[in-house]
């Protein structure tokens, strides 16, 4: 299990805040090999992706965490 993109998006989930902005954390998941659950985090602030950037192929907002 690795979790090295919600890492970063909390740790520019902080960073945003503190210069002001209001980012969205957003949590998601595709079907991988093997039909097992990949996940991934990324974060955006005014409409702009801030980390997590280009999502992998076939991802699926599965939820978001607003400021």
């Amino acid at each position: 299990f690795e979790c090295a993109c919600l890492a970063r998006a909390l740790a520019a989930r902080a960073l945003c805040r503190a210069h002001g902005l209001a980012p969205v954390l957003h949590m998601g998941a595709e079907r991988g090999q093997q039909g097992r659950a990949e996940t991934h985090a990324w974060l955006t602030a005014a409409g702009v992706g801030v980390t997590g950037y280009p999502l992998p192929p076939g991802m699926v907002e599965v939820g978001c965490f607003g400021a």
